[in-house]
C-alpha cells in the first residue's frame, strides 16, 4: 500500500489534547483519529514550535479527499496499462490543510532554495532549446553527437524520506557556509523573487533556515488525507503529493544525488556530455569518441546516479518536455511536439473549437501565441515548416477561418522575416 494509518503517536497525542480541552475520553481509543482531533493536536505543536508568528494556525481546517492522476503513456496503451495501472498518484492538494499559510511560504522558500541547485537541474525561465544549443557549441568537434532521454521512476512515490531530510540539511549548510547566508525572505506580493538578503524589508517574511528544516521534517512524516468513508490516512512513503513544498523537495534531492555523483567522473568524461533535468525528467548530450566509453557511462548513470529504489528508465520517444528530437547529419534537430498530424483523427484535443463563446480577440491571441511557440522551438527552417503545418492543420480541425490562420502566418513572416511563414500558408486558400 502506497499510504498507511496514522501512527499510534499521533492519536495519543490527539486523545491528550481532547483531555487537557475537558473532552470526554473514557471510551476505548479508536483505531484512527477524527480530523478535529489531529488539528487540535497539530495546533498545539505549532504554538509550541512558535510557528502562529510566522502565519496564522487555521482551526477549521480540513483535509483533501485525493484523485488520482494516470500518465497518458502508462494507460492510452492496453499491453502498457497491464502492468502500469498501479502507479498511478494520489494527490490530494492542501488547499483545506490547517497549515495552509506556513506551507505557501516556505514552499516558496524550497522552491527558491533549490531553483539555484547545481547538479543537472533545468532552472525556471530557461528555455530547453537554449540548453540543446549550448550543449552543441561546448561538445563541438568531440565527436558523433549523440542523446538519451529518461525519467526517474517512481521518483515521488518511492523517494526514501531520509535521502530527502539528508539531502536538504547538506544543502542549506552548504549555502551557509560558502555564503553565510541562514535565511530566505519572502515578498508580500506573489510575482516578486525571493532573496537571501540578511536586511530584514518591511512587509516581507524572514524564514530562517531552522524553521525550514523544522516544517520539511514535519510534513514528511505527517502527509494525511481523508477517504470517502472520513477516516484519516497517512503517507508512509516518498515525497507529499499534492504539498506546496513538493517540487523543491524533488529538485533539491536530485540536484544533491547529481552532485554526489559527479563527484566519482573524472574531468574526461565530464568534458564529453551534458545533461539537464526539469523534475523526475532526464535529457542527456554527448559525444562519441575514443577518450572515453560512453555506453558504460550512460549505463552506470542510469542505474547509480539516484539512490535506490529510485531509477532510469529510458522513454521509448524522441519527446523531452514539448520537444521532439532527431539525429541529422552532425546536429541534434528539434521541433515542437505534436501528436496531431494531419489527415489523422486527432490524439490530443488542446484548444477550444472556433464555435465556443470566447470572443474572437481571445481565439486569435491563442492562435498567434501557438505560432510563435512553433517559431522559438524549431532548430532548423525545415523543422519550422514541418511543425508549422502541423500546428495550423490542427487550427483547421476546429474551424477556424482559413483567412484568419492566413493572416496569422503572414504577421509572423513579416515580424520574424522568416520567409519560412509564407511557405506554410502557403498550404491556405483564403479566398
Amino acid at each position: 500500500m502506497y499510504f498507511s494509518a496514522p501512527e499510534r503517536q499521533l492519536l495519543d497525542e490527539a486523545e491528550r489534547a481532547r483531555a487537557a480541552s475537558g473532552a470526554h475520553t473514557t471510551a476505548k481509543p479508536k483505531e484512527c483519529g477524527t480530523p478535529k482531533d489531529v488539528t487540535a493536536a497539530w495546533e498545539k505543536h505549532y504554538k509550541e514550535r512558535q510557528w502562529h508568528q510566522i502565519a496564522p494556525f487555521r482551526k477549521k481546517g480540513d483535509f483533501n479527499l485525493p484523485y488520482i492522476l494516470f500518465k497518458s503513456k502508462n494507460i492510452t496503451k492496453p499491453e502498457k496499462r497491464k502492468e502500469s495501472w498501479t502507479k498511478a498518484r494520489p494527490i490530494a492538494p492542501q488547499t483545506k490543510h490547517p497549515m495552509k499559510d506556513l506551507f505557501h511560504l516556505t514552499g516558496r522558500a524550497w522552491s527558491f532554495i533549490t531553483n539555484s541547485s547545481k547538479g543537472f537541474t533545468f532552472k525556471f525561465g530557461d528555455r530547453i532549446e537554449t540548453f540543446i544549443e549550448n550543449a552543441q557549441h561546448q561538445l563541438q568537434g568531440k565527436g558523433q553527437l549523440g542523446y538519451e532521454i529518461a525519467d526517474i521512476e517512481g521518483c515521488f512515490p518511492n523517494m526514501p524520506k531520509e535521502v530527502i531530510k539528508h539531502a536538504l540539511r547538506d544543502t542549506l549548510q552548504k549555502i551557509t557556509q560558502e555564503y553565510g547566508y541562514d535565511a530566505v525572505m519572502i515578498p508580500r506580493k506573489k510575482t516578486a523573487k525571493c532573496t537571501y538578503a540578511q536586511v530584514q524589508y518591511r512587509g516581507w517574511k524572514r524564514l530562517p533556515f531552522e524553521l525550514l528544516l523544522d516544517v520539511m521534517d514535519f510534513t514528511l512524516d505527517n502527509t494525511l488525507i481523508k477517504d470517502f468513508d472520513g477516516q484519516l490516512w497517512r503517507q508512509k512513503d516518498g515525497i507529499p503529493m499534492g504539498d506546496p513544498h513538493s517540487p523543491g523537495f524533488c529538485i533539491g534531492t536530485c540536484a544533491w544525488m547529481e552532485e554526489e555523483w559527479k563527484k566519482n567522473l573524472d574531468s574526461r568524461t565530464q568534458e564529453n556530455f551534458c545533461s539537464t533535468r526539469y523534475m523526475d525528467d532526464v535529457l542527456t548530450i554527448y559525444a562519441k569518441n575514443d577518450t572515453w566509453d560512453h555506453e558504460r557511462y550512460l549505463k552506470e548513470f542510469t542505474t547509480e546516479c539516484y539512490f535506490p529504489p529510485l531509477r532510469l528508465e529510458i522513454t521509448s520517444d524522441s519527446t523531452f518536455l514539448e520537444s521532439r528530437l532527431e539525429m541529422g547529419s552532425h546536429n541534434i534537430r528539434y521541433k515542437l511536439k505534436n501528436e496531431n498530424y494531419a489527415g489523422q483523427e486527432p490524439k490530443t484535443w488542446r484548444y477550444a473549437h472556433f464555435s465556443c463563446y470566447s470572443n474572437f480577440e481571445q481565439k486569435n491571441t491563442v492562435l498567434r501565441s501557438c505560432l510563435k511557440k512553433v517559431q522559438r522551438a524549431a532548430s532548423d527552417t525545415k523543422a519550422l515548416i514541418e511543425s508549422g503545418k502541423q500546428k495550423i492543420n490542427e487550427f483547421l480541425r476546429l474551424y477556424y477561418p482559413k483567412k484568419m490562420i492566413w493572416r496569422a502566418c503572414t504577421t509572423m513572416g513579416v515580424t520574424t522575416r522568416d520567409p519560412a511563414w509564407f511557405r506554410i500558408r502557403d498550404i491556405l486558400n483564403p479566398a
